[in-house]
């Protein structure tokens, strides 16, 4: 098995005392990243200064010539970063020694994104954590395939949070978009779902892997309750939109193969139809498609009237918000 590199991204702003507490969780790790890279959004030169005297050559410090703002920082990070896997790392976070080996070595297959269990504590009392990430699987690491990251995220059996709590495979978070300002509130799970449902994800189970700093300078406290509720409403409404896709492929499946046509329900699968008639009419189209007696079926009994009515009072749906 080829063993990802992991390049570990720690986004900083007049923190520098933070972020030096930061980056040496970073080099104490179990399986060295390849690099620690470091973009800092300061007017001044306090964290340079106290980054340098660390004297790290794994360390790569860029101070941006202005403020890029939080989703800047963190999209350039991505775009920098040379690694195949980018672990984020807010100043104020810290990474369990083995972090990178526990989330490393759980990636036989590749995903769009890995995340993990964090402790929570309070930068006033870093000794004493608040709380954990509860339990939310089997006790193992456990991967969900793309088409069902929608549907499992609402179920709450796949946990999306921050950057810190999370491992982004870097071709597909370019692919993707890297983050967006449309949702603040909820840009990094709305990424963290596109990257899933992308590339699929995986969860790390067992001990928590991040200590997550909770303190009232927080980006996230300033954004205002409406802004707050609507985001979060989007994101949902995408991954509805998403759950209701996959129900309705799931049933078209079962129903061609009710009427002995499973293989034109994978080819429909392969073709990503969820337009019934239009798939099916889209491989009618085509004659050297299917054989004779599949197309006889699908024009005589599935297009008719007595299949087709029958698809149709079959058709189910998620509920909606």
């Amino acid at each position: 098995m080829n063993v990802p590199s992991i390049s570990i991204a720690i986004p900083t702003f007049h923190r520098p005392a933070d972020a030096i507490s930061a980056i040496r969780s970073a080099l104490a790790q179990t399986w060295p990243a390849c690099e620690i890279l470091v973009h800092d959004n300061s007017e001044n030169d306090e964290t340079e200064r106290a980054v340098a005297g660390l004297s790290a050559s794994a360390v790569r410090y860029l101070r941006h010539p202005r403020n890029l703002g939080q989703t800047g920082n963190w999209n350039s990070l991505l775009c920098a970063g040379r690694g195949d896997y980018v672990k984020f790392l807010n100043d104020d976070d810290l990474l369990q020694s083995d972090c990178l080996e526990k989330m490393g070595q759980g990636l036989i297959r590749q995903v769009g994104i890995a995340t993990c269990r964090a402790a929570y504590f309070d930068p006033a009392h870093p000794l004493v954590d608040l709380k954990d990430d509860r339990v939310t699987g089997s006790g193992s690491n456990y991967r969900i395939d793309a088409g069902d990251v929608a549907g499992l995220w609402l179920a709450d059996a796949l946990p999306l949070r921050t950057p810190s709590h999370s491992l982004y495979h870097r071709e597909t978070a370019l692919a993707v978009g890297c983050f967006g300002d449309d949702h603040p509130y909820a840009r990094d799970v709305f990424f963290g779902l596109r990257l899933a449902a992308a590339n699929g994800a995986m969860f790390v189970e067992g001990k928590t892997l991040i200590r997550y700093a909770v303190h009232p300078g927080q980006v996230a406290k300033h954004i205002p309750l409406r802004t707050r509720l609507d985001d979060l409403q989007a994101v949902k409404s995408w991954a509805y939109q998403r759950a209701d896709a996959r129900s309705r492929q799931q049933t078209l499946e079962a129903s061609l193969a009710a009427v002995g046509l499973r293989e034109v329900a994978l080819m429909l699968r392969a073709a990503r139809w969820t337009d019934v008639a239009t798939g099916l009419r889209e491989l009618l189209a085509h004659p050297g498609l299917l054989p004779g007696a599949a197309r006889r079926l699908i024009e005589r009994d599935l297009l008719g009237t007595r299949h087709w009515r029958s698809f149709e009072a079959k058709r189910h749906y998620l509920p909606h918000p």
